[in-house]
């Protein structure tokens, strides 16, 4: 297999989804194909049949890439929910030399943080610096060449625990493909639409099946993350007991309900929600659209509640807003409503048309961080210091 085949797999709630795509260099991929499989084994991030989840993401990977070929391919998985966290944590270290601080101490003071603030029994997927001090003095770049005695950083790291990752790799390995990194959707798909770039202030809200990834990012550095139990499943299931239909029939209602416009409340529009082997389900525009902006609002009014919970220090100046749920217009209305500031419904702008939708921004941010690992992979020798600095974190790690 060519080593500029990328594959990223998407292990969502509802859905496990699949890029296969050749990577022309780190900001430029060329997506091949998409596979789509139905997932089980997987509830709201948590693993309860290996082996469902092992075949769900075989056949999605099946339909990119021929069976007698999954032999050998390197994967790059991203996940949600499975007990996700974040941590702030601080390392200080002397430098090696105190005429010139080296990529190496560098090295060493991010592993310090590491060591000190991650807890036995976790696994660290992402580790991102957000400043550095040099004898306390406050760094805006990374202080190599520097002078000093005391070199200090602070560093947001996303968890994992290690039960779970061992969990989720044994199901893609019993298929044959060999996973060669493991990522956070929060932090890719927040680095894919490039929202943590200037001076702003805001948020990342992904709203999948089961799942809403949040992000938060400041002056160009993403300082938060989480996974919240909450997405539109919920919406789906309370229209399968307010209709009496199938879950798949009522996915398709809401799917339904939100091409339609919100100018038909009041006026006793009625909607044709019958499907194969169903012929009573005329059903009222407003009994439609209470069962499904009730619980829109209620998921809405918890994101916010937790938002809140963080004590941010500064007010947020937007929101961005992706996943599948944003087809649904409710959503981006009750944001506005209860975050106060101007929603963006958003893609990567790298995205090709036919793939431009907001349900496929973490498997291409899953892409992106893929072909940035494997550039860095190719260079044996650079100038850079953050290549040799990634290096030695993925050695260490």
């Amino acid at each position: 297999m060519d080593k500029r085949h990328i594959l990223g797999i998407d292990v969502g709630t509802a859905a496990v989804k699949v890029f296969s795509g050749t990577m022309a260099d780190e900001n430029d991929i060329i997506i091949n194909s998409i596979g789509l499989m139905p997932t089980r084994g997987l509830d709201k991030g948590v693993i309860s049949d290996c082996n469902a989840l092992s075949a769900s993401i075989r056949q999605a990977v099946n339909c990119v890439i021929a069976a007698d070929q999954i032999a050998g391919i390197n994967a790059y998985l991203g996940i949600g929910g499975m007990g996700l966290n974040s941590l702030h944590c601080a390392g200080s270290v002397a430098p090696l030399s105190p005429k010139a601080i080296t990529s190496e101490d560098i090295d060493r003071v991010c592993r310090s943080a590491v060591l000190a603030g991650v807890p036995t029994g976790l696994a660290a997927l992402h580790v991102l610096p957000l400043c550095f001090w040099v004898d306390k003095e406050r760094q805006t770049v990374i202080p190599i060449g520097k002078k000093g005695a005391c070199l200090e950083v602070e560093v947001f790291i996303v968890t994992v625990p290690q039960a779970s990752l061992n969990e989720l790799i044994e199901a893609v390995q019993k298929t044959g493909i060999h996973v060669a990194g493991v990522v956070a959707n929060s932090i890719v798909g927040t680095q894919a639409l490039q929202a943590h770039d200037g001076g702003t202030r805001g948020i990342v809200v992904d709203i999948g099946a089961g799942i809403t990834e949040i992000a938060l990012y400041q002056e160009g550095v993403i300082y938060y993350s989480a996974s919240l139990p909450l997405g539109g499943n919920y919406i789906t299931r309370d229209i399968v007991k307010a209709l009496e239909i199938s879950e798949q029939h009522a996915e398709g209602v809401k799917r339904y309900y939100s091409r339609l416009d919100r100018a038909l409340r009041g006026q006793a529009v009625m909607l044709d929600c019958n499907d194969y082997g169903t012929i009573d389900k005329q059903v009222s525009y407003d009994f439609l659209s209470n069962v499904i902006e009730s619980r829109v609002e209620e998921i809405v009014f918890f994101l916010q509640e937790y938002v809140k919970g963080l004590k941010v220090d500064h007010p947020i100046d937007e929101i961005l807003f992706t996943g599948g749920c944003s087809a649904l217009p409710s959503f981006s209305i009750a944001l506005e409503k209860c975050f106060g500031v101007q929603v963006k419904i958003k893609v990567p702008d790298q995205l090709l048309a036919e793939y431009a939708y907001p349900s496929n921004t973490a498997c291409y941010g899953i892409m992106l961080h893929a072909a940035h690992h494997s550039a860095r992979m190719e260079l044996e020798f650079s100038t850079n210091p953050w290549s040799t600095f990634f290096k030695k974190i993925r050695k260490f790690f």
